[in-house]
């Protein structure tokens, strides 16, 4: 009987012993696995750190090319010819702004298709001309 609980006894010791060399083989590789997920986190880190630089310095750019346009515009002279004094009434679009937004309203105009079956008929602007030729 002695016998036997030692056999059981030395059964369990190697049960022991393979189960630790199971736990310290699995506590390597969890040490393993937090260095490669720290170095990757770094890497990435270091990559969005590199966006952002390129994000600030694009904004930069953008933003002293809107200057320069809008200083550009400022200087420029003003055309004469976008607005008939003798007339009263303006002959084009200072600001392209506005031409788009009257190509949105009246599309049949600025298309080329005059007559359309969903046609927005012309804006007429009565003036003192125009109701005396009538």
């Amino acid at each position: 009987m002695i016998t036997t609980l030692n056999e059981e006894i030395a059964n369990l010791n190697n049960q022991i012993s393979k189960e630790k060399s199971t736990v310290s083989s699995l506590q390597e590789e969890k040490k393993k696995l937090k260095s490669d997920f720290k170095t990757h986190e770094d890497e990435l880190l270091d990559k969005q750190i590199q966006l952002e630089n390129k994000i600030k310095v694009l904004d930069n750019i953008l933003v002293k090319t809107g200057q320069s346009i809008q200083t550009m515009h400022m200087l420029s002279p003003k055309p004469d010819s976008f607005y008939h004094t003798g007339h009263k009434m303006a002959l084009g679009y200072q600001n392209p702004f506005y031409l788009k937004q009257a190509q949105h309203k009246q599309q049949s105009l600025y298309n080329g298709k005059v007559l359309l079956e969903k046609h927005d008929p012309p804006v007429v602007y009565d003036s003192e001309e125009t109701l005396q030729l009538a």
